[in-house]
């Protein structure tokens, strides 16, 4: 585990956008894994400033989107346009490149098993991105329950969401986690040096073997 701290919001999403391209740059074949949050809008804006620039490139990348509601029921965010808005604005993925738990006219739980399937196949995810959110919740895996090991559909309010489970994200070979504000501070708290428990899913995160932290001063201030 390593636990990177910086002194404000911005410096630490030029860091995390300078690791994750250089995983992209060591490996341009990776397959990695990517979600939506509000608090990685300025790490995208890094990541397609460097993109712009040539520094990296998804072209030869397997990307998988790790989480989407549930169309059909008027969800309140759509994942994978937000993705595309924020992070892909340049970017137009070749046929199969992009994978994402949702397909119409299907069965949810055919869905979650290829999505698995199509990971395992391809050797599994190299590199994931993940945020560290005030409940502990780990993607739409939420705290206090008990959780699902692969991908599933999970209610969020009133609203369904298909979401990696728990095993998808712990068999990554490489996990970068953000964590910003003072509002996360007593959760980085519990998940760095807290018991493993189930009622804060992120715990599961120290028996990853290759997980980075990347903090503000203020998502640290209780460590």
């Amino acid at each position: 585990m390593s636990v990177l701290i910086y002194p404000e919001q911005h410096t630490v999403s030029v860091a995390g956008a300078t690791l994750f391209a250089s995983a992209l740059m060591e490996n341009p074949y990776a397959s990695v894994g990517i979600t939506y949050d509000s608090v990685l809008d300025d790490m995208f804006g890094c990541l397609n400033a460097m993109l712009s620039n040539g520094v990296f490139s998804f072209e030869r990348a397997r990307i998988y989107q790790l989480c989407e509601f549930v169309p059909g029921e008027e969800p309140s965010a759509d994942i994978q346009k937000l993705l595309e808005e924020s992070l892909f604005s340049g970017f137009v993925p070749s046929p199969g490149q992009y994978v994402i738990p949702y397909y119409e006219n299907r069965n949810w739980a055919e869905i979650c098993s290829d999505f698995e399937d199509d990971i395992l196949e391809h050797g599994g995810i190299d590199l994931a991105l993940l945020v560290l959110r005030s409940d502990g919740s780990l993607l739409y895996n939420p705290a206090g329950k008990e959780l699902a090991p692969i991908t599933h559909v999970e209610m969020v309010g009133s609203e369904k969401i298909v979401t990696a489970g728990l095993a998808t994200i712990m068999r990554a070979k490489k996990l970068l986690v953000v964590a910003l504000g003072r509002d996360v501070a007593e959760v980085v708290s519990k998940t760095l040096g807290g018991s493993v428990s189930s009622e804060s899913p992120a715990s599961y995160l120290q028996l990853h073997q290759n997980v980075t932290f990347l903090l503000d001063e203020e998502a640290a201030s209780l460590l």
